[in-house]
């Protein structure tokens, strides 16, 4: 997990532009959903670490439930995404973009 972090930060730095992968960004986030244990490896992350802004929209909510010792999942976070007013960055489809960032990121 620490390198798909640091392939993150050096990502894009020799063409000028933000570091960011979709894909890593994706691997992080279900990584952290489906294993709990997984955010202590990552929490160091910031929301603007990520390039997707439905990504930082979802790193954002995690951190906010972590915080205030709350459980984070697939069916936790769409209802917190919601009360943080961040379901704009999903077009109305937050439930769909977590279930199918899941699907696509089970190892």
């Amino acid at each position: 997990m620490k390198q798909v972090v640091r392939d993150m930060e050096t990502r894009g730095k020799e063409f000028g532009q933000p570091p960011n992968s979709p894909k890593h960004e994706a691997h992080v986030i279900a990584s952290v959903i489906i294993d709990k244990d997984t955010y202590d490896e990552v929490r160091d992350l910031v929301p603007e670490d990520f390039y997707i802004a439905e990504n930082r929209a979802l790193w954002t909510a995690i951190q906010m439930m972590d915080a205030k010792g709350k459980k984070f999942n697939a069916l936790s976070l769409p209802y917190a995404i919601k009360s943080l007013e961040l379901d704009s960055e999903f077009e109305g489809e937050v439930d769909a973009y977590i279930t199918t960032l899941v699907d696509e990121n089970i190892f």
